[in-house]
């Protein structure tokens, strides 16, 4: 069980853990573990899905500005909410917290790269059925998020109806209590443009503050043993309806695009990655491409650990973490590590004295924000002392097995023989003040 997650709670609390748990991404794309179809209307949610780096730009308020104090900040924004699906059953809305869960399960598949939930829900009514949600954010193709439901009749039903939205009118997440969330920046998007188009829907937003666009373009897919089907819209939102009989089994595939990766024709190349996977649109075959890639990573990435499945568990979780977060593009990755240190170690040497032979940084605002322009801060200070470290460290080992790279930044950055020297200094006598 090593490979596998698995979670039954229902209570609010562990409802919004569940949700960061359960979320899924590929380093450019992010969706929280939120339900399809909602939870009951008391319960807290943060229901989010993310760009990495798509952001927007908001100022920053103070009880009391100091001087320094920056104005403003960039926020990632939540976007296009294509998560949605409801589901009715001979007219009752299927919720987990009406009628009677028979049986809940809940999966994330660290081998397979997708998570599911596993449910026997009986209606208000008596009416029997089993769901199943699957969904994957795929590593293969980074732009999709896709969720496949298959809904079973257990007791005889009429009619099984799937409702699937397609959401512009979206809000970051908002505590009034906390003023890291604050109300101030709860809507930092604006829909742009709304329609359907053959059998794709298209919504556009852009940003308030940075004027940045995301499009979501979705198309959707039911198998069933007879089926109808009718659009609504709204200024921001469409909402897709499938009335069908028997087992249902309905797919929703989203494609997500940014100014950042794909230009001012976002919306054309999102139309064109479903193009493009039309031919494959294939449950089966995002699941098979899915595994063959982490398979792959795998192979090189697991650790092994024995007696301790806990542990084992805990690892391998953190890795997929790791592998779910981190961007794999110019616009989300620091991948050159080297030169970024090699700046911050001048940052350091530029904004600082010696006196009796101490390194000394003074007239600064530390990390720990509440202390502002004093000398010596102790937490800039070590802050700067690692660093610094780490620049000299990086340098020599370059020198050493990658001259070649090396001699490249040295070039690019104009660095001067002087500077590896002065980093080394500055490190081993650097003011460190420890109150008594």
């Amino acid at each position: 069980m090593t490979w596998k997650l698995s979670k039954s709670e229902l209570d609010e609390e562990i409802l919004l853990i569940n949700e960061s748990l359960f979320s899924l991404g590929n380093g450019y794309l992010g969706v929280r573990g939120n339900f399809e179809e909602g939870y009951d209307a008391a319960f807290k949610s943060i229901r989010g899905t993310y760009i990495n780096a798509y952001h927007d730009e908001t100022e920053i308020s103070y009880g009391e500005k100091l001087y320094a104090f920056p104005e403003k900040q960039q926020k990632i924004v939540n976007i296009i909410d294509g998560q949605t699906i409801e589901v009715y059953i001979d007219g009752e809305r299927f919720n987990l917290f009406s009628g009677e869960v028979l049986a809940f399960e809940r999966n994330l598949h660290m081998d397979k790269g997708f998570s599911e939930r596993l449910i026997h829900w009986k209606s208000p009514n008596g009416k029997e059925v089993n769901l199943h949600f699957r969904r994957i954010v795929s590593f293969v193709t980074r732009e999709l998020f896709a969720i496949d439901l298959k809904v079973e009749p257990i007791s005889l039903i009429d009619e099984i109806k799937v409702v699937s939205t397609l959401a512009g009118d979206v809000k970051n997440f908002v505590d009034p209590n906390d003023p890291r969330v604050a109300s101030g920046h709860a809507k930092r998007l604006e829909v742009t443009d709304i329609k359907k188009k053959e059998n794709l829907i298209i919504i556009k937003n852009r940003t308030t503050g940075t004027k940045l666009e995301v499009a979501c373009v979705s198309a959707s897919v039911i198998e069933a043993a007879s089926s109808t089907f009718h659009t609504t819209q709204t200024d921001c939102s469409i909402k897709e309806t499938y009335t069908a009989c028997g087992t249902v089994h309905f797919t929703k595939y989203n494609i997500f695009t940014d100014t950042f990766r794909h230009g001012d024709t976002l919306t054309e190349e999102a139309i064109a990655i479903q193009q493009q996977l039309k031919v494959k649109l294939c449950r089966f075959f995002l699941l098979q491409v899915q595994q063959a890639y982490l398979d792959e990573f795998w192979e090189k990435a697991d650790i092994l650990i024995d007696g301790d499945m806990a542990l084992q568990s805990g690892i391998r979780f953190n890795i997929y973490q790791l592998l779910q977060s981190v961007g794999k593009d110019s616009y989300s990755n620091i991948s050159a590590m080297a030169e970024v240190l090699f700046e911050t170690a001048r940052l350091w040497i530029d904004t600082s004295s010696i006196l009796n032979g101490q390194f000394r940084i003074d007239d600064v605002t530390g990390p720990d924000e509440y202390t502002c322009i004093v000398n010596n801060n102790y937490y800039a200070n070590v802050m700067a002392k690692h660093d610094l470290l780490w620049a000299s460290k990086v340098y020599n080992l370059l020198e050493e097995r990658e001259p070649a790279v090396l001699a490249k930044l040295v070039k690019h950055l104009d660095i001067s023989r002087k500077e590896p020297a002065e980093w080394q200094r500055g490190r081993k006598c650097i003011c460190l003040i420890i109150s008594n």
